[in-house]
Formats: C-alpha cells, sequence, structure tokens
C-alpha cells in the first residue's frame, strides 16, 4: 500500500510539473553573496576545469521544491522545520545509505536526489527545483546543474572542511532565503556560538592531535588540514606545529610517529577518527587501540584518547545536531 501511495504521489506530482516547466519564476528576491566553482572547460582527461568566482546573484525567496547535496543544511532545515520554513518538496543526495544524524531522511516522501558527487537527473527532472543546495562534493556541477534547470538558483553551501565562521554565513543566507524561520535559524545558530564559549580558555593549554583511523591506515590532520577547527575553533596547541599536516585528508603516518612525537613530550590529548565509520567499510580502530606502541603512549595511560563522531565531524559538517555533536567529542576533555 506504501509503494502504491508513494508512486500516485510522484505521478500526482509529473502532472503538476509539466505544466510549469518552462515557465519563468516571478516573486520576491534578495541578494546573496557566495563563492561558486564555475567550469571554465576540460583537462585532457575529461575532468572539468574549475575557477572560483565570487558573486552577488538575486536569489528567490520561500523556494517550495528544494534539492540539497548537503547533509549541513538536511540538518538544519528539519531541525528548523521544514513545513514551517514554507518547504513542500525536499530531496536529498542518499546514495546507498544516510549517515545515522540525518536518518529521517530515508522516508519515501523525500525523494532521493542522487550522491554527495552526482545528482540524479530523472528526480531533478521530475521535481523541478526552485533551489539547488550544493556542498564540496557537489560543487563541481554548478555549472552544469545551472544549463540543465535553468529556472533554479543555486547555492553553494560548502563547508566540508568546517568553520564557525562558514556555517555562521550559511545560515545567514538560509534567514534569507526562507524568512519564515529566520528567527529559528538564528536562535539555533546563538546557541552554537555559545556552545564553543570557554572551551579554547582551556584548550589553548594543551596539545592536540586529530588522528584518523581508515583501515589499516592512520593519518593526522593539523590547522590547515579539514579538521583544523580542533585548533582555529576549539583553539588546542598543535601536538605537531612543525609537520606538514593541511592537506585534505591528511599525511599518513605510522605508530613510530606517534612514538616520536610522545617521546618529546608533544603528545598530550588525540581526538580519533574512525573513519570507516562513516563509510561502512572495514574498521581498524579496535586494532589501533590494542597496539602495545600505542597503548604505551602517555595520552592512553593518562585517558586522554577520545573517539570522535565520524557522521558529524566526515559526512554532516556544518549541521545544528552535527556541530553540537563536534562540541559534545571536545567537552569530553576540556569536562575531565
Amino acid at each position: 500500500m506504501k509503494k502504491i501511495l508513494s508512486l500516485f504521489a510522484v505521478m500526482l506530482l509529473a502532472v503538476t510539473l509539466v505544466a510549469c516547466t518552462s515557465d519563468k519564476r516571478t516573486g520576491e528576491q534578495v541578494e546573496i553573496e557566495q563563492v561558486i566553482s564555475v567550469t571554465t572547460g576540460k583537462d585532457e582527461k575529461g575532468e572539468p576545469i574549475l575557477k572560483k568566482e565570487k558573486v552577488t546573484q538575486k536569489m528567490f525567496v520561500n523556494p517550495t521544491r528544494v534539492v540539497t547535496f548537503s547533509y549541513g543544511v538536511a540538518d538544519m532545515l528539519y531541525e528548523v522545520n521544514l513545513f514551517d520554513a514554507g518547504i513542500k518538496e525536499f530531496a536529498v543526495a542518499k546514495g546507498s545509505s544516510l549517515p545515522s544524524i540525518i536518518k529521517q531522511f530515508e522516508s519515501d516522501i523525500y525523494p532521493n536526489a542522487g550522491t554527495l558527487f552526482e545528482e540524479n537527473k530523472d528526480v531533478l527532472d521530475l521535481i523541478n527545483p526552485e533551489l539547488i543546495i550544493l556542498d564540496g562534493r557537489t560543487s563541481k556541477l554548478y555549472s552544469q546543474l545551472k544549463d540543465e534547470y535553468p529556472n533554479a538558483d543555486i547555492l553553494d553551501a560548502s563547508n566540508t572542511t568546517y568553520s564557525l565562521a562558514k556555517q555562521q554565513e550559511v545560515v545567514t543566507i538560509l534567514g534569507k532565503l526562507f524568512p519564515r524561520v529566520k528567527t529559528t535559524l538564528d536562535a539555533k545558530m546563538d546557541a552554537i556560538n555559545h556552545s564553543f564559549d570557554g572551551i579554547a580558555e582551556i584548550a589553548k593549554n594543551h596539545k592536540a592531535l586529530f588522528l584518523m583511523s581508515s583501515g589499516k591506515d592512520l593519518s593526522v590532520s593539523g590547522k590547515n588540514g579539514r579538521y583544523g577547527v580542533l585548533h582555529n575553533e576549539f583553539g588546542f596547541m598543535e601536538a605537531d606545529a612543525d609537520g606538514k599536516v593541511g592537506e585534505a585528508h591528511g599525511n599518513a603516518i605510522s605508530l613510530e610517529y606517534l612514538k616520536a612525537l610522545d617521546d618529546k613530550g608533544d603528545l598530550e590529548v588525540i581526538f580519533v577518527m574512525d573513519r570507516a565509520a562513516a563509510t561502512g567499510s572495514e574498521s581498524g580502530l579496535q586494532t589501533l587501540l590494542n597496539e602495545p606502541q600505542f597503548q604505551a603512549l602517555t595520552a592512553v595511560k593518562e585517558e586522554n584518547v577520545f573517539t570522535l563522531n565520524a557522521d558529524a565531524w566526515y559526512l554532516v559538517t556544518g549541521g545544528f545536531v552535527s556541530t553540537e555533536l563536534m562540541v559534545k567529542d571536545v567537552l569530553k576533555f576540556i569536562n575531565k
């Protein structure tokens, strides 16, 4: 029965939208400033050549048909209530599964917009979106989607390398586009800002390392890397201030590297993220934690090793719930 109702809803939506697919939109607009990735050509492998541009564009207020490839934005809009925002059709890039933080979108009432890397064109054609929201992995699709859906506004809400300032920026834009929930958005963002209060005052006196476990591989990330929030916003000193750990996925390391930092007295706190917990691949975290060489580290002996919520830090960056979980992870040390 549920499948029949879902099919009926899809057919009804198709009938409703056929007549308006080519209609030009009208209504109130606001100016939105954002950074987009514009395709300027293709390289020798056929991959798009991208150029970052800061633009100011007019976008329509109160879009009712919304597609998001940003899990962080999906998190935030759900928290302020999609219905209150005036959204009638909300499609999410579900891929093969969704992070636990936003499992509610597994329901059939939310169409599957594709994956975090590419759109499901059949679904987008059917929805005829008024607003498409991109994130880091799909930001390269801006030019393509603009051509395919000329009547849709496209917002690049990329916050893959999380920053509090970027989340505030996205919330401000969402408040302009969805004025009915602006007050709620602002209140929830204020709560996020306040949750960071006081952490840096304590963290600035401690050296910490972001360690990622990915199967049998280990990598670290510093203040210029994808997980720089640990140092830039939360305020921890870098355990390896001289190391080149600014790459997006960090630098591959060994247990000997950790021992060398420990021998210098720089490895005070370790925050470890199990990437496998977010991707569904084979985890090597328990093997790492049981390694005698790892157990010999000072941070382990002093119980200063903390496991991070991989969904929050890796997949749903920039959401209200996910950021609260990130703060909670750091508070495990702060509140010791």
